[in-house]
């Protein structure tokens, strides 16, 4: 969206590329600017009901702001943005995740134009303050309540005055005053007593020789003062009066201020000398880019009413940038902290023992003048002087790596002082105990690292060799300034060569240092590993042999050969100290620097410990599969694997409890059969086999034939044939799928060898059953025909044949409505659809639905036919079959479509469309013709009602 998705320079609105979704309700609306107003920090249940209510909430105050959260989260879905409100005891956090506020547009148009004023670019910072200004959409906060709103409202008006004040500060020095000259008699008025608005005013008159009138315009401001407040005009316009009369030509621009000489450059008799200002920054990082979430954070916190003195956190792993973001933003705001800015490295993480509390506030204290024979003794008198110094002072100060809160509380001053934290844990403590606000970052989102690894090279950041090697350095700012540094000192070396470099993994981490390794990725990493403790350190190394992307707490409980209560804590250590991040709920992820990190700590480890983790490991997911796999596919003959004895097995109350947990791990599942297939062939296989349920369901082609292929490698090196001969079945179903049937049939062909080979009649007469379903797609019918009628004879007069029994008929109505025989086929499918129902076998009930329902199409039943895909429809989506939910929305929307029912059938073949494209299946191209016609006669026939 061009427009910023969330506006409350006006009205509070959420808005879409439609119409804005509207949100009901004024308190509502209160708790979402709130929370806008605060977005990226931790706003505690406490804080937003005292933002709501004020001091004395109701009773009900907690289950209020549930029920409110809960709607918003409704009202940003309905939106469809990005930005996510997430929960937990004690308060919310609203993550805008790339989304804008129109607030944040507004503040950082005017930012720029205050550094465009300061660099005389007097057009561009106009064109900056009014796209700002134009942003405005009325009184901000216009339709909201709650106890802050008041405050918030007032201090947003005086900064839309100022970014106005300065645009037609910058109109007047483009010559543009009687272009101004309406608005500012405007302004005036509503402002009587604003002297910059009357000294503009003057100065627009008086350029265009309206001399009396700027001279007029000074006596009422003057006699305004006095009878309203008892005052004198001010210095500036006092000024501008004077030149007016003298016939001077005064330059636009604020009052003019006055320096005072340095004490040293005093004449006179000789004065104490006087410390300076403290100005402690270190140098502003080169090349800063991204952060304009957290930075917008921090103006807000800098800006917040309601605020007196102010204390922000920065958290973050090693090398994501904590003091460039600190240093960067505290550069940019000098101008809030006339009286100082102080910096201290406390050596939270570092060669050097942490900093006592005690030993930083020496330093602070000697930087702001206090000499040696006047150092307090103790913590407790040192801090109250530090908080006695800085009482009524604008300063900033940063306390850089921080160990603990502990170490950090007695540096806090209050009062009008500036506060800034970093640390590679979190103080929750701060948060808690301090009002300060939590800003946790990570590495830097694709585009920002590209961007800053091209302004430290000089390369554009679109040549993919800058993608590839900001990759390769997982977007870790660290990681990023240390490639861009080895470039710069060998300029022979090509991008694409260091990232060729990198690409090894066992050199990667060696490769980005400089300096002989003082300055180096593996280096950072470790000052963190060596603070934890010996368990967690463990779960961390062994968290290097996870073959998935995002393991859970009960996954990482089982590599450990613990509780999931017990991993919990350790878990929380590793995220505390930033090396793993949590990236959902009870799922937790290394990126890749830290993985190889991960390994490398983990090569001194014995052998066995590795082998006995990847056992548990394994043990565990096998006995979740084969229970999954047991309640997707109940009547299917299965092969039960061999287990040890598992801690802690997952349990499944239902098949729904199944799918959800197949879901989440699926990811982690089909890396670990991709990953180790050559050393763990057996459970391997037998993984995949249990997967079968879910990869028909749920998966998508692809991704079936890459998990079934692996598989029939493991079973075949295992030496296993009824295994085998299983998974080649499952891996032709999927070959079919993606109409590769040279590849099916090879597949049949093998596994009826096999089958054949052990003498298993069932699982013969299943393939050769599967082969006639193949012949069907390929128009082969007289082949399809016979191998399907084989086929149900052989199961007819087997004992435990009955379920297939049932299948096989199913496909042979198939092959008669392939062969035109389709009054066959109905009466056919209509039977196999009672059998089906009647033995509660759901999933074959919906399948004869589906294939009921295309009968009736073809026989000129319409209605019929979409009560059948309606029913197909229902049970699909309650199974969450994602194969039977598109095969019965695509017949939805060809019925409706010959029925002339366009709008509804264009919402079938819309739906059905994604369900195809997400499974990678190569009918979806057709569906999307379909629904390109469907859309065509759409938009000629415009007699169909709305």
């Amino acid at each position: 969206m061009l427009t910023p998705r969330f506006g409350i320079l006006g009205p509070v609105e959420i808005r879409t590329d439609g119409p804005p979704v509207s949100v009901p309700r004024s308190q509502r609306r209160g708790v979402l600017t709130y929370l806008l107003l605060h977005a990226e920090q931790w706003v505690t249940m406490d804080g937003l009901s005292a933002a709501v209510w004020g001091p004395s909430g109701p009773a009900s105050a907690r289950s209020q702001l549930h029920s409110t959260a809960y709607s918003i989260r409704r009202h940003l879905r309905t939106a469809g943005c990005a930005a996510t409100l997430t929960g937990r005891a004690g308060g919310y956090q609203l993550s805008l995740n790339g989304e804008d506020v129109d607030l944040s547009r507004f503040e950082r148009q005017v930012s720029a134009a205050r550094d465009d004023v300061t660099d005389q670019h007097w057009a561009a910072a106009a064109g900056r303050l009014q796209s700002g200004l134009d942003l405005w959409r009325g009184e901000a906060l216009a339709d909201a309540t709650g106890a802050f709103v008041t405050a918030w409202r007032s201090s947003l008006h005086d900064r839309r005055l100022g970014a106005v004040e300065l645009l037609i500060e910058c109109r007047l020095h483009l010559g543009a005053g009687a272009e101004v000259l309406p608005a500012l008699r405007e302004l005036v008025a509503q402002h009587p007593l604003h002297e910059r608005f009357c000294e503009q005013l003057m100065l627009a008159l008086y350029r265009e020789g309206r001399r009396e009138e700027a001279l007029q315009q000074y006596q009422r401001l003057r006699r305004a003062l006095a009878e309203q407040q008892g005052l004198d005009p001010g210095s500036s316009i006092a000024t501008l009066q004077k030149a007016i009369l003298l016939g001077e030509d005064p330059e636009p621009g604020p009052g003019r201020i006055v320096a005072e000489p340095p004490v040293w450059a005093t004449p006179g008799p000789a004065v104490p000398w006087r410390p300076p200002v403290p100005a402690q920054l270190p140098p502003a990082a080169v090349g800063f880019v991204g952060r304009d979430d957290e930075l917008g954070a921090l103006d807000r916190m800098l800006h917040d009413p309601c605020t007196d003195g102010t204390v922000a956190v920065i958290v973050g792993g090693a090398g994501v940038g904590k003091t460039g973001l600190a240093v960067h933003w505290s550069s940019a705001r000098r101008a809030h902290a006339p009286d100082g800015q102080l910096f201290v490295d406390l050596h939270g993480f570092g060669p050097q023992p942490p900093l006592t509390a005690e030993l930083a506030l020496d330093h602070l204290l000697r930087a702001l003048g206090v000499p040696a024979r006047d150092m307090p003794p103790g913590l407790d008198e040192r801090s109250a002087l530090y908080r006695s110094l800085l009482a009524g002072r604008r300063c900033l100060v940063i306390l850089d790596n921080a160990r603990d809160s502990e170490q950090v509380r007695p540096l806090i001053a209050g009062g009008g002082t500036i506060t800034v934290v970093t640390s590679r844990r979190r103080l929750d403590g701060l948060v808690v105990h301090d009002g300060a606000i939590m800003l946790s970052i990570a590495s830097l989102p694709a585009r920002d690292g590209r961007k800053l690894l091209g302004a430290l090279t000089g390369h554009e950041p679109s040549e993919p060799a800058v993608g590839r090697l900001a990759d390769l350095c997982d977007q870790l700012p660290l990681a990023l300034r240390i490639a861009a540094a080895r470039l710069r000192a060998s300029p022979h070396v090509s991008v694409g060569a260091m990232a060729a470099a990198l690409t090894d993994e066992h050199q990667r981490l060696r490769a980005l240092s400089v300096e002989e390794d003082s300055v180096a990725v593996r280096a950072a990493f470790d000052l963190s590993y060596r603070a934890l403790s010996a368990p967690a350190a463990r779960l961390f190394r062994l968290l290097g042999l996870f073959p998935g992307p995002a393991p859970s707490r009960a996954a990482c409980a089982a590599l450990l050969g613990s509780t999931p209560g017990e991993t919990r804590a350790l878990l929380d250590e590793l995220v505390d100290t930033h090396l793993v991040a949590a990236t959902g709920p009870d799922r937790y992820a290394l990126h890749d620097l830290l993985l190889l990190f991960a390994r490398d700590v983990s090569a001194d480890d014995p052998p066995q410990l590795h082998a006995a983790a990847e056992r548990r490991l394994l043990n565990w997911y096998l006995a979740a599969a084969d229970a999954g796999e047991a309640l997707l596919r109940p009547a299917a003959k299965r092969i039960s694997p061999e287990l040890e004895a598992v801690r802690d097995p997952v349990r499944f109350a239902d098949a729904d409890a199944a799918l959800d947990w197949l879901d989440g791990e699926s990811v982690n599942l089909v890396a670990l059969i991709g990953r180790w297939t050559t050393r763990h062939q057996r459970a391997v296989w037998q993984l995949a086999a249990n997967l079968a349920g879910w990869l028909m369901r749920r998966a998508s082609r692809t991704t079936w034939v890459e998990v079934m292929e692996a598989a029939a490698r493991a079973a075949a090196v295992d030496g296993a044939p009824e295994g085998e001969a299983q998974i080649l079945n499952s891996l032709a179903i999927a070959y079919s799928h993606l109409r590769q049937s040279g590849a099916a049939l090879a597949a049949y062909r093998r596994a009826r060898t096999l089958r054949d080979e052990i003498g298993d009649r069932y699982g013969a007469a299943v393939v050769t059953m599967n082969m006639g379903c193949l012949h069907s797609e390929l128009g082969e019918v007289a082949e399809a025909i016979a191998a399907l009628e084989t086929a149900l004879a052989a199961l007819t007069a087997l004992p435990d044949g009955i379920v297939a029994v049932r299948v096989a008929r199913l496909n042979l109505a198939y092959a008669y409505r392939m062969a035109g025989r389709h009054a066959e086929a109905l009466a056919l499918n209509t039977a196999v659809l009672t059998d089906a129902v009647n033995a509660r076998d759901d999933e074959l009930a919906c399948n004869a639905h589906v294939n009921v329902a295309e009968l009736h199409r073809l026989l000129g039943a319409p209605e019929a036919a979409l009560r059948h895909y309606r029913l197909a429809l229902t049970m699909a989506q309650g199974q969450r079959n994602r194969t039977y939910e598109r095969w019965a929305l695509r017949g939805l929307g060809g019925v409706n479509a010959d029925q002339g029912r366009h709008r509804q059938a264009a919402v079938e073949l819309s739906a059905a469309v994604r369900l195809y494209r997400d499974s990678d299946d190569p009918a979806a191209d057709e569906v999307r013709r379909e629904l390109r016609e469907v859309r065509s006669r759409l938009a000629a026939d415009s007699t169909e009602p709305g």
